[in-house]
């Protein structure tokens, strides 16, 4: 429990002034500002400082924020702890509804002083069905001293509730790095840097009953689509080479090795109600997206990459839609670009809604991109109407990958249907296989694994009893038991990376 030593009458009079608020804040919108932005908030804050310079002990508060993801929320009882150089406090108990995409504030006072703030203990007793929580990051405001740490989770505690990796009960967690370390970190990892290539390939299926009226998918090496599902691998055609000779065709492991961009985009197709097919505006996306990349990395005068790679890519979609919406299609779409930088052995992304990407190292998701939902089922999407998202709404980031790792971007219909540890375990097994029979990580493999994972998550799809992430997700959103996987579009895009080898007048 939270602990207060106050004096009775004292500490009623405080409370009196203060309010309920110095117990637990209201619920905030994810994003909101975290500290005092208007008076009120900044009279509480006065008053926790009175009450803490009053106690014998340091008193914080505890801004604890649910990440906005599926399944994120929680009814399980929630516990924290704080550990110092001189001590720690807790464990305690946080009471409050721990709902997606939302803030609660807690006042908690220490018995005795903890030195400077380290590290934060949370988690919580996982008493339910479905009380896996998604915790987004916990901000700690010390009131004697003024100073506020961010500790960054971004992971789940307990089980996912929909898609994702399993995690365990509690955490530690840790200040976030000051922009300074980040840089000299960045620096020294880009000295002993191995520039990769990329093998890519795809497959999509339309939804069932889209192929009992004869729609059937077109795949090639560089566009394809099923249903309205659309994607892309570029570059597309045979790029100049730096030795000025001629690449491998698109798709080929060495084809323009260094830059390799998979794109995936999922149309809305409750359109067709009012006769608009969305499959036209993710077709028209992923066709400009191609164009754009392959104008401004492959055939400029100096291809872009490290850090202007996400600026790149950024350009790309906001250039892939205007030229959709001046082409006057309607509809809309969700769209997930990821630009692999050999190079400098980067991975940039620009994601819109709910399709995304993972990356695979050593057996476990390296990396996962978060969905962007409205509200449950409603993603974010680019498209011809006023309330479409902008592609500034983007999700963007950019991380190292290695020799060895496998990116997987799809739809939601792959990431509905099959868990990001199943995924994980599906192309982990498939690599191992193939390392055993000798066979190389070239574009035959990725194919043959994206193969595989579509036709997983179209079993699951038609499994009536199947636990899939998106029937926790439905079971948590709606309070009742779902089973069974969600018919739709699956579309895969499977990029494995190797050591790129070693060019003319470079050390090995």
């Amino acid at each position: 429990m939270l602990r207060r030593t106050l004096p009775l009458a004292r500490r009623a009079a405080v409370w009196a002034r203060v309010g309920t608020l110095a117990r637990a804040g209201p619920l905030m919108r994810l994003g909101a500002r975290a500290l005092a932005s208007t008076s009120a908030e900044r009279q509480v804050l006065e008053h926790r400082a009175e009450i803490a310079r009053a106690h014998a002990g340091p008193a914080y508060t505890l801004q604890v924020h649910t990440g906005d993801r599926r399944g994120a929320s929680t009814t399980a009882n929630v516990h924290a702890r704080l550990i110092g150089t001189e001590g720690e406090a807790g464990p305690y108990t946080l009471m409050g509804d721990f709902y997606r995409a939302t803030m609660q504030s807690f006042y908690i006072e220490t018995a005795k002083p903890i030195g400077q703030l380290l590290r934060v203990e949370i988690g919580h007793d996982a008493s339910e069905i479905g009380s896996g929580w998604f915790l987004a990051k916990v901000v700690v405001v010390c009131h004697t001293t003024g100073l506020v740490s961010d500790f960054p989770c971004e992971a789940w505690l307990g089980e996912s509730d929909s898609g994702g990796c399993d995690g365990p009960l509690a955490r530690e967690l840790h200040e976030k790095e000051s922009a300074v370390h980040k840089s000299s970190v960045r620096a020294d990892w880009a000295e002993g840097v191995r520039e990769i290539q990329t093998a890519a390939a795809a497959a999509t299926l339309p939804r069932t009953d889209k192929i009992r009226k004869g729609q059937r998918s077109r795949i090639t090496a560089s566009l394809g689509w099923g249903g309205e599902d659309a994607y892309l691998i570029a570059p597309q055609a045979r790029p100049r080479r730096r030795d000025g000779g001629a690449s491998a065709a698109a798709g080929g492991a060495c084809a323009d090795w260094a830059h390799r961009m998979l794109g995936v985009a999922d149309g809305v197709g409750s359109w067709e109600a009012q006769g608009i097919d969305a499959g036209k505006y993710s077709r028209s996306l992923i066709e400009a997206a191609l164009a754009h990349f392959e104008r401004l990395v492959c055939e400029g005068p100096r291809p872009r990459s490290g850090p202007d790679a996400l600026s790149t890519l950024e350009e790309v979609l906001r250039r892939a839609c205007d030229d959709t919406i001046a082409a006057q299609i309607k509809g809309s779409s969700t769209l997930c670009l990821v630009h692999i930088d050999g190079l400098s052995a980067t991975l940039a992304s620009a994601n819109i809604g709910d399709s995304g990407f993972i990356v695979i190292r050593d057996g476990a998701v390296a990396y996962r991109s978060a969905q962007q939902e409205h509200s449950f089922g409603c993603p974010y999407q680019l498209g011809h109407h006023g309330s479409a998202s902008l592609p500034t709404d983007a999700q963007a980031c950019r991380i190292p990958v290695e020799p060895g790792d496998t990116v997987i971007v799809g739809s939601d219909g792959l990431f509905d249907n099959v868990s990001d540890a199943d995924i994980a375990e599906e192309a982990t097994a498939h690599c191992a296989l193939g390392a055993r029979e000798g066979r190389k990580r070239d574009v035959a493999m990725a194919r043959q694994l994206a193969n595989r994972l579509v036709e997983r998550a179209l079993t699951a799809s038609l499994d009536e009893s199947k636990e899939t992430p998106f029937a926790k997700a439905a079971t948590e959103e709606f309070n009742l038991v779902y089973r069974g996987g969600k018919q739709d579009d699956i579309t895969v895009v499977v990029g494995l990376l190797t050591e790129a080898p070693s060019r003319p007048g470079l050390p090995p």
